[in-house]
C-alpha cells in the first residue's frame, strides 16, 4: 500500500484520549492530534512535517566541534547542542576546558573520563576489598547492587590517570559513606585550586586507546596469555581485550583476527561437553550453559557454528534445532 504524504493525522481509531484542534504551520489546515502531543507536533501531513524540517536546516550551519574538530550541523532549534558534537565531547571538555564550563565554579566532579584502565582497576579494588565498604562493611549481596570506587586522593590532582588509578589510591565504598567522604572540605568545589591539572590542550583519548589496543594485539599474536591475563597486564576490560580477539574492533590493526591466527585453547574442555550436550541432548541453551559453567553467549556461538568450528563440520541449529531455530539463525 502506497503512502499518502499528504493525507492528515488520524488518531481516531485510538480510545482513551484526548484530541485537541491546532492549525499546520505551514499550509494552515486545521488537524487534531493528542493533547500530549499538542508542543510537539505542529504539522498535519508527513509533507508538511518534511517541508518544516528541510526549512529548519536551511536556517543552520555547520559548527566543528571544540574537542575532536568533526563538523556537525546545528540548527537553531537545538538548544543543547552548543559547542560540541555529541554527549562524550562534551564530558570530556568539563575536564579539558574546566575554566570555560563551569563559570567561574571548577566543576571537578563532573569528570567523566578516568582513563582506559578505570575499569579493570575499578573492578581490582572491589575484588581486593572483599566487595564490601571499608567505612560501614556492608557487603554488595547486602547492598544489592555494585559498591562505588573512591579516589582517595582525587583524580584532577594527577597528570596521568595510571597515577590516579593505582590501587592504593582506591577504596570501595557504597554510596552513602562516598557522599560522606566528598562532604566538607573533601567537596570537588573545594578542591586546592593549585594542585588540580588543567589541560589547556585537546584530551588525547582515542591516541591513548589506540596504544593499550596496539598492546593487546601484540599479546594475542606472540604469546599464549589467556584474555584474562591480557586484561589485567594492559589495564583494558575483558570485554574489550575479548572484540579485539575475535576481530570486532581496531580492525586496521591487523589482516586477520587472533582468533584466527593464534587460537586460545583453554576452554576448548568447556567447548567439548557444550557441544556434547547440544548434540545428545534436547536441553536449552540457557539450561546447557548453567550445567557446564559457561556464558550463555559461548553456547550460542557454537550452536549458531560462529566458534570452534574444528569440533564439527556443519552447525548444530541445523542438525539439532531447538525451539525457534529458524529465528535464532537469522
Amino acid at each position: 500500500m502506497e503512502l499518502d504524504i499528504f493525507k492528515l493525522r488520524d488518531y481516531s481509531h485510538k480510545k482513551y484520549i484526548t484530541l485537541v484542534k491546532r492549525d499546520c504551520v505551514i499550509c494552515q489546515r486545521p488537524f487534531h492530534l493528542p493533547k500530549s502531543q499538542k508542543d510537539g507536533t505542529t504539522t498535519c501531513c508527513n509533507y508538511c512535517q518534511r517541508l518544516a524540517l528541510s526549512w529548519k536546516k536551511m536556517k543552520g550551519h555547520y559548527r566543528l566541534c571544540k574537542m575532536c574538530d568533526k563538523p556537525f550541523w546545528k540548527m537553531p532549534t537545538d538548544k543543547i547542542i552548543g559547542k560540541y558534537c555529541s554527549k562524550k565531547c562534551h564530558n570530556l571538555a568539563m575536564s579539558v576546558f574546566p575554566q570555560e564550563n563551569n563559570l567561574g565554579i571548577i566543576q571537578t566532579g563532573r569528570k567523566k573520563y578516568y582513563g582506559a584502565d578505570w575499569l579493570n582497576q575499578r573492578r581490582l579494588a572491589r575484588k581486593r576489598d572483599n566487595y564490601c565498604c571499608l567505612k560501614c562493611g556492608i557487603s554488595e549481596v547486602e547492598y544489592g547492587q555494585e559498591l562505588s570506587v573512591h579516589h582517595k586522593t582525587p583524580f584532577v590532582y594527577f597528570e596521568k590517570y595510571e597515577e590516579a588509578n593505582i590501587l592504593e589510591n582506591l577504596m570501595s565504598l557504597c554510596e552513602p559513606c562516598h557522599r560522606k567522604e566528598h562532604t566538607g572540605d573533601s567537596h570537588h568545589y573545594k578542591f586546592t585550586k593549585e594542585k588540580i591539572v588543567f589541560k589547556e590542550q585537546v584530551n588525547k583519548v582515542t591516541q591513548k586507546q589506540r596504544e593499550k589496543a596496539i598492546k593487546v594485539v601484540q599479546l594475542l599474536f606472540n604469546t599464549d596469555k589467556s584474555l584474562r591475563e591480557i586484561a589485567d597486564e594492559t589495564g583494558l576490560s575483558y570485554g574489550k581485550v575479548q572484540k579485539i580477539y575475535k576481530g570486532d574492533r581496531w580492525k586496521e590493526l591487523y589482516q586477520r583476527p587472533a582468533r584466527d591466527v593464534r587460537f586460545r585453547t583453554k576452554n576448548i574442555a568447556i567447548a567439548k561437553k557444550v557441544h556434547e550436550n547440544l548434540i545428545n541432548t534436547n536441553w536449552t541453551l540457557t539450561k546447557i550453559s548453567q550445567e557446564v559453567g559457561c556464558s550463555i553467549a559461548m553456547v550460542q556461538d557454537l550452536y549458531k557454528g560462529r566458534t570452534w568450528q574444528e569440533l564439527y563440520d556443519t552447525p548444530v541449529y541445523l542438525t539439532n534445532p531447538r525451539q525457534k531455530a529458524n529465528e535464532i539463525a537469522k
